[in-house]
């Protein structure tokens, strides 16, 4: 059979990277769950993809253990569909470049703008939940009494940064700052080579204190490289072999007055899309430091004055209110019991824990003294703290005193 599109060798390996990574990108942006409400369309290709993720798993893996095939975030389903996104596209890309005819100059155009695009919608999302204080809050009440020893990684890692609302603007910014480089042609790799050192720490943090969404970061981490490339290779020429390099971008010539008034009309709403997207939430409810976000008036830490012996829980030292609706026990060992709450009025909190069970709790609340009976599982519940003040621990003084 004769070869439709004969290329020499060098040109063939530029062709075919450009369409394998145009695969793998697209692959991953259309099935990985993406915290973006405005588009998910994950679920029905997810479904498509699961038994042959699970036959991989048990067949090219040998994995043993249940796993789950969805793609969550850092599942072992995840892991394997990228390893199979990256065969796919590496099969495809191939195929696609020794038989097709388009021009790959044109469709890496067009993909490093779509990923410049998205690249800085998710880095607004990112920046503007650091800006507002939304991403990293301030540590949970019973956070603030858990002995250190107690915490896993990622709660500690959360709740130190999360104790310093300027750091958090400070890295809102350094994130927002890229994401509006990312818009513009003649800044975009500036930001792009931005986003590379953003990324690398990201992923190193997500690895080393066991954060969620891995897979995502060091997805996010590729797209700034390949965006950042040519930049990273002027740099490498230009210092390290004294050779000048110019970077032969290709992008489309507008002809007329018309093409060049819908070019900027398009951009124009895409942008002011993006930043609506990032910013009017904060706008429409006010609030813009998480941490003043209402809460429900038990929300705290108690003091227990009067206690009440429980088998389960020994004896209640503290008890907490957590900003997701939940009711805790720490108790005299430093031990803490959950249960979520699943109503609460005026007089009568009714909690659930593990396997579902709910328990019908009574409270009285005067002052700064709070009292709760009722029966948690299987022993009586009867005791009174008083609320503590949270402000005065030192972790959360924002003063700066000079030595």
């Amino acid at each position: 059979m004769e070869n439709r599109n004969p290329l020499p060798k060098k040109y063939f390996i530029i062709n075919w990277k450009t369409r394998f990574l145009f695969l793998f990108f697209s692959g991953f942006f259309l099935c990985f769950p993406i915290s973006i409400d405005i588009y998910n369309p994950q679920e029905k290709l997810v479904a498509f993809f699961s038994p042959l993720i699970r036959w991989t798993g048990i067949h090219i893996f040998s994995l043993d253990k249940p796993f789950t095939a969805e793609l969550l975030s850092d599942s072992t389903g995840l892991y394997i569909f990228s390893f199979l996104l990256l065969l796919f596209s590496f099969i495809f890309g191939w195929i696609w470049t020794k038989y097709g005819t388009s021009d790959y100059r044109k469709l890496k155009y067009i993909l490093i703008v779509f990923l410049s695009y998205y690249l800085s919608l998710v880095l607004f999302i990112y920046g503007t939940n650091k800006l507002f204080k939304v991403q990293f809050y301030l540590p949970e009440p019973n956070t603030l009494f858990t002995p250190l020893g107690y915490l896993s990684k990622d709660i500690l890692f959360w709740s130190t940064i999360g104790s310093s609302y300027s750091y958090n603007i400070i890295m809102g910014l350094a994130q927002i700052i890229p994401a509006s480089l990312l818009l513009f042609r003649r800044t975009r790799i500036i930001g792009a080579a931005a986003g590379v050192i953003l990324f690398i720490n990201i992923v190193i943090i997500n690895f080393t204190y066991d954060i969620s969404v891995k897979v995502f970061s060091s997805f996010l981490l590729c797209i700034s490289i390949y965006i950042a490339l040519p930049l990273f290779k002027t740099i490498f020429l230009q210092f390290y072999k004294g050779i000048p390099y110019h970077y032969p971008e290709w992008y489309p010539k507008w002809k007329n007055n018309r093409q060049i008034l819908f070019y900027s009309i398009s951009k124009t709403l895409l942008i002011g899309a993006i930043l609506f997207y990032s910013f009017f939430t904060y706008f429409k409810s006010g609030i813009f430091n998480g941490d003043n976000a209402p809460k429900s008036r038990l929300f705290g830490a108690y003091l227990v004055t009067i206690p009440s012996r429980n088998e389960k829980t020994s004896s209640v030292k503290r008890f907490f209110f957590h900003s997701k609706d939940y009711f805790i026990i720490q108790n005299e060992n430093d031990e803490l019991t959950d249960y979520k709450i699943t109503d609460m009025d005026n007089y009568r909190l009714v909690v659930q824990d593990y396997d579902k069970i709910n328990y019908f709790l009574h409270y009285t609340f005067s002052a700064d003294s709070l009292t709760i009976s009722g029966k948690l599982e299987s022993d009586s519940l009867n005791v009174t703290g008083i609320k503590i003040n949270l402000k005065t621990l030192p972790l959360l003084q924002n003063s700066f005193i000079f030595p």
